[in-house]
This record gives structure tokens, sequence and C-alpha cells, in this order.
């Protein structure tokens, strides 16, 4: 079974009664399966020239990614910081918001929902992907850096337990994303709250890009390959998954 959140044994009964490393999750755990999220990175036609090479970027402006495709994932005061990184760091806020009421600000460009091309394209031409508490533990922090972004990771106030998986303490948005590439350079934990703190953060994301320490990098773990193999030997190996009546077809 496919499972994001991860199923602890206590709650198995709860959940088809299952073995309880017959659930795959796409981040390690203490006892189910782990399999990784597939990531594939943008082409290579689409990334600037500086973010391949590690070369200082060239003066422009450049955008930043506002992760969270609804409204109720951004405050006025989110919309307060935003406006300050643009002006302080002549940088452009990108969104992918679903915004049918239009409260999304004018100061931000949003894309609306996009299709998979113009999503690579907009990581690829960014410098770094932003939270802001929500949603948790998706997809996207990975495939920024697999663009060769870094990816601002906000701390909560008081450590966050989801009721699907109560062993899954979170004190951030994405703690995953943190051990998977060990912080900085590419995971930066920011207070948002603390508006001199964050802006004194995206300094330091853009310092470390102009010295080429961050780069397109997607873990072997998480490729297309690595999942598609790890499937094909679990079911192939482990008693638990096996089941005579499905055959898996890379």
């Amino acid at each position: 079974m496919l499972d994001f959140w991860g199923t602890p044994y206590e709650q198995t009964k709860d959940f088809h009664n299952l073995n309880i490393k017959q659930y795959w999750t796409p981040y390690n755990n203490l006892y189910n399966s782990f399999l990784g999220f597939a990531i594939r990175g943008p082409p290579t036609n689409l990334f600037p020239t500086w973010k391949l090479d590690g070369s200082k970027r060239p003066p422009g402006k450049y955008k930043f990614l506002l992760w969270g495709k609804l409204p109720k994932y951004f405050s006025e005061k989110h919309y307060e910081l935003i406006d300050k990184i643009m002006k302080k760091y002549n940088l452009e806020a990108v969104a992918t918001i679903h915004d049918e009421k239009k409260q999304v600000p004018s100061i931000i460009t949003n894309l609306g929902i996009v299709e998979h091309g113009v999503w690579e394209k907009t990581l690829a031409e960014s410098v770094f992907v932003m939270g802001f508490g929500d949603p948790i533990m998706g997809p996207t922090p990975l495939e920024g850096i697999a663009a060769g972004c870094a990816y601002l990771n906000p701390l909560f106030p008081e450590t966050k337990t989801l009721g699907m998986n109560r062993k899954m303490p979170l004190d951030s948005q994405h703690p995953q994303v943190r051990d998977i590439y060990g912080g900085e350079p590419y995971v930066y934990d920011i207070i948002l709250e603390n508006h001199d703190h964050v802006l004194a953060t995206i300094g330091r994301v853009l310092e470390n890009l102009d010295k080429g320490l961050i780069k397109p990098y997607l873990p072997y773990d998480y490729t297309i390959e690595a999942i598609t193999a790890k499937v094909a030997n679990d079911l192939a190996t482990r008693p638990e998954m096996s089941n005579d009546k499905f055959i898996f077809i890379p």
C-alpha cells in the first residue's frame, strides 16, 4: 500500500490489518518500507548556464517560487514578508496558486495551475523555493533542489503531530528534506515571524549560489530508476510483499 504519512504498528488494525512492512512511504521511518518519491529534474536545456557550471549569476532580476497551490496557505503577514524580500534583493515572486477569487496580491506573478513543462521551466529559472508552513512534506522541495534551487524550510513554533501518524512529530514544514540533504547549502531553516532572520538567510542563499555551492542535485534514492528498481526488488524478494495475482512490469 502506498502510504504518504506512514502507519505505525498500533494503527494497522484501523487500516486493513496489513503487515507494517507492506506500507510503502516516500520518506524513511522506523516501521514501514521506504519507497521514496520518483523525481525527474528539468531537462538541461531549461537551465541557465550559471546553474550548470556553478559560475556567478549575471546581473538581473531573478525569480523565487512560493510553495503552495491554494490561497489558504498564505496570510497578509506572508505577503508583507514577500514584498520585503522582493525589494531588498530585486527578486520576482512567482506562484502557482489556484486563485478563483483573486486573493493573490498583484505584486506576485501568479501563473495559476500550470502544466508540467511550465512547472519545470519555472523551477529551472528560480533561485530558491520558499515554504510558508503548508502544505506539509510534499515533493516540491525535492523538485526544486533537483532544479538547482535552495529550499527555505519554515520552523513551527511548536512541534506538530499528524493525526494520521501519531509517531511522526514535525518541527518544520519539511524536516525530511533537511535530513536528506543535511541542511545547508541546500536546505535552510527559517523563522517566518522574524523577517530580519529570513532576509539574512536569503542573503546567505544568494551568496552560496554565486559561490557555486548550489547546483542541480537529486539523490539517487529519489530517481525514477531507483524507485522502479526498488519496487521490482521488493515484490520479487520480500514475502510480505508477494502476491501471485500481481505482476510488476517496469
